[in-house]
């Protein structure tokens, strides 16, 4: 079956049906389907497990609370202390964002009140540090919301005062700059990859077609795989993490350079000994078109392995990248063989292999770094085993010292806006006001939280929660600003309904 399929690729007119076979297919499929990041998914409870406590919690506030936006704190700091200046920027902010010039996306806004001061839950205890907080409604990772919040950041930066920093972050924030960061390494990951693989090729082969035809069918192999792993993840409801593309673009590039290294350096060998490519191309295939479809086989097996990870990105990582090595795999069985037969020698021009009966030798693979180096293993297997075991052992013993860190904040550079936002924040707020733990409560039917009975209960649980060693504060419809605040039964029922779902 496999020799049947190589030996019409590599035909006479096999070769060309093979090539307008896939240019069509491939048109055909990009055209129509949608791209990879369409289908790109950026809330973290759904690559937790299905059964996780957060992933519960996440569609019970999905279910409860479906207009709830994504919260974002304009951060303001003055280490000299907050003074009028500082409170009538807040005003400004929180007037336009309330405003009819604010984005249509702009949901509940909540400013520092002058004359509350700290207890009004948004200014630091040391007076040095507030916030203004916006919800914006939306899906973080599409465009409306992150020009939103780039009108934020725009707009806040120009009505600050002097000597008062200003940074726009919090959960909104964050997303937004972790999206922009990973779209940018996933361009940058493609041009050094490219680039990459080009220099080797040529340095291999000293032909720049040679190191060209790769390229093209990896290039053509990428857009058709992100195409057809989009439409699966659309409608298999696979949640695909912004880091899909870059892993998908190394391992493309990986494998189908690899197996386009099968396929030319034995094509490159049987020239030499036919004159026909035909017949040399289908030598080739017969002796290394096993060994692509077994390394192709072996990597979709692991693929399949994902499937048993706990993790929701990690069982959705599996299909994607099986999608691109299957698809790497039949175009180095297919693809790439018409392609070099149709170029035949003049692909590895300006150094085209030549007849042996022409040259009058033939070529010796024992002469070869490869031949001498295959030789010495043959002859001292034990040996040769024990010296590759002890260099990756030295390589791997950089992992010792490695500790995984799952802090988000790491994986952006230290002059993004969010960072720089979390930095202040934490210059005068716990840690955790940054983006707060939440915790819903399920009241029996006909119950009502506002009422005194049932804020008693939510107060108790309020003060409870506070008092753990590990808790900084806590906040609800009993205690809107903290358990330093005073009770909901003398505040306005507006500030206490902020927790309460209508």
């Amino acid at each position: 079956m496999l020799g049947r399929l190589t030996d019409f690729a590599s035909s006479p007119r096999g070769k060309w049906v093979t090539l307008i076979a896939w240019l069509f297919a491939a048109g055909l499929l990009i055209s129509q389907l949608p791209m990879l990041n369409e289908a790109t998914e950026n809330e973290q409870a759904l690559f937790l497990p299905g059964d996780a406590e957060a992933t519960r919690a996440f569609e019970f506030a999905q279910e409860r609370f479906p207009s709830a936006g994504t919260p974002v704190l304009i951060v303001l700091r003055d280490p000299a202390g907050l003074g009028p200046a500082s409170y009538e920027a807040a005003a400004r902010i929180a007037d336009w964002l309330s405003g009819p010039d604010a984005p249509g996306n702009v949901g509940r806004v909540l400013s520092p009140d002058p004359a509350m001061g700290q207890r009004s839950g948004l200014v630091s205890p040391d007076g040095t540090t507030m916030y203004v907080f916006a919800e914006v409604l939306g899906e973080p990772a599409e465009d409306p919301f992150t020009d939103t919040v780039k009108s934020i950041r725009d707009r806040s930066a120009s009505l600050g005062p002097a000597g008062v920093e200003i940074a726009v972050g919090g959960p909104g924030g964050l997303v937004v700059d972790l999206v922009g960061v990973f779209a940018d390494i996933d361009a940058l990951l493609l041009l050094v990859t490219v680039l990459l693989v080009l220099v080797l090729l040529i340095i291999i082969y000293r032909s720049p077609i040679m190191a060209a035809i790769p390229l093209l069918g990896v290039g053509l192999v990428f857009q058709v795989a992100g195409a057809i792993a989009a439409w699966f993840a659309l409608n298999l409801d696979l949640p695909v993490s912004g880091q899909t593309t870059g892993i998908m673009t190394v391992v493309l590039f990986g494998t189908g350079t690899d197996y386009v290294l099968f396929v030319s350096a034995r094509f490159r060998e049987e020239l030499t000994r036919h004159s026909d490519r035909h017949e040399a191309m289908r030598r080739t295939m017969r002796g290394v078109g096993g060994a692509v479809a077994s390394a192709g086989a072996t990597i979709l097996v692991a693929c399949a392995a994902l499937g048993l990870a706990s993790l929701r990105s990690y069982q959705a990582l599996g299909p994607v990248i099986a999608i691109a090595v299957a698809l790497t795999m039949l175009a180095a069985l297919t693809l790439i063989p018409a392609l070099l037969t149709i170029f035949g020698r003049r692909a590895f021009w300006p150094v085209q292999p030549r007849l042996d009966a022409e040259t009058g030798r033939r070529l010796d693979w024992r002469r070869s770094v490869y031949g001498r180096v295959g030789a010495v293993v043959l002859r001292r297997p034990g040996l040769s085993l024990t010296v590759t075991v002890l260099g990756l052992g030295v390589l791997l013993a950089g992992l010792v010292p490695y500790r995984a860190n799952y802090d988000q904040l790491e994986s952006l550079p230290e002059n993004a806006e969010s960072v720089r936002s979390f930095e202040l924040l934490r210059s005068g707020f716990p840690a955790g006001e940054l983006s707060p733990t939440r915790l819903y409560v399920s009241l029996p039917p006909g119950a009502n939280a506002l009422d005194p009975a049932s804020l008693r209960q939510l107060d108790t649980l309020t003060l409870e929660l506070a008092a753990h060693p590990a808790v900084a504060d806590a906040s609800g419809p009993s205690r809107p600003l903290g358990t330093d605040g005073s009770p909901a039964s003398v505040l306005p029922e507006a500030v206490a309904q902020r927790f309460v779902l209508p």
